[in-house]
């Protein structure tokens, strides 16, 4: 039978539909021939109003990309018994709907994608805070970011990908712990001020301006996590107010 429909399909002419009735109020199924090109319909009737919902193009050879008839009648008859189950709410209403809903969920879904992609990593933040002094004109800038990239970043690649904003106490933590476990006691205490400094940076970053204008990060910051951590007050050495790290 559906050999004989597909014969019948493809000897259509230009603007002329084949027509299957799927029962008393269900609508039918239309294949219609227009520019050369097969195109399978959900036809019903509101009134005296016909509604057409396009279903997809007839595969008319092995070459043609589309449905076959009984896959395009099988589509046909899901969208009629969609309709009487979502009546009185009119079909093509209602798929126009949820196709905008998907719509907008996408777009939605861009949007975190975008925010996520531009949610700052702590190597951002801690080059963003060298960025800020060197746009100060801080002499301690290179020597800054040495010693964040030997204690901080060298040491621990997966937290220098970390997001900035889910750095928590913890991590600091381990960064000063492994400093004091290896014989860095008054520069452990330098680090965590950088750092502290870091976060305060990055705390106002997001709504500066100026620091927007030149960067496509941000941080997104609630608190700086550097805060919870002490100074080693008996690791100071008033005669030397920071060490110079080199390679």
């Amino acid at each position: 039978m559906s050999r004989k429909i597909d014969s019948l399909i493809k000897e259509l002419k230009e603007d002329e539909s084949h027509i299957t009735n799927l029962g008393r109020g269900r609508g039918s199924l239309m294949v219609r021939l227009r520019s050369k090109s097969y195109s399978g319909i959900y036809r019903y009737w509101i009134g005296k109003q016909r509604v057409y919902i396009h279903i997809g193009a007839f595969k008319s050879s092995n070459k043609v990309s589309g449905f076959t008839y009984t896959e395009l009648k099988d589509k046909a008859i899901e969208l009629s018994i969609l309709r009487q189950k979502i009546a009185p709410i009119d079909l093509k209403e209602y798929l126009d709907g949820q196709e905008q809903k998907r719509q907008d969920e996408k777009k939605e879904e861009a949007r975190q994608q975008a925010i996520r992609e531009a949610q700052g990593s702590f190597r951002d933040l801690l080059e963003s805070y060298i960025k800020s002094l060197e746009r100060r004109g801080s002499v301690d800038s290179r020597n800054i970011h040495n010693i964040f990239k030997c204690y901080c970043l060298k040491p621990f690649p997966r937290l220098a990908e970390k997001k900035a904003k889910d750095i928590t106490p913890d991590d600091i933590v381990v960064i000063i712990a492994r400093m004091i476990g290896s014989g860095i006691t008054t520069t452990s205490n330098r680090v965590r001020s950088y750092l502290m400094a870091a976060f305060n940076h990055g705390l106002k970053a997001d709504h500066d301006p100026r620091q927007q204008a030149g960067q496509a990060k941000r941080f997104y910051l609630q608190y700086n996590p550097v805060a919870a951590i002490p100074k080693q007050t008996d690791y100071e050495n008033s005669a030397k107010k920071w060490v110079k790290v080199s390679y």
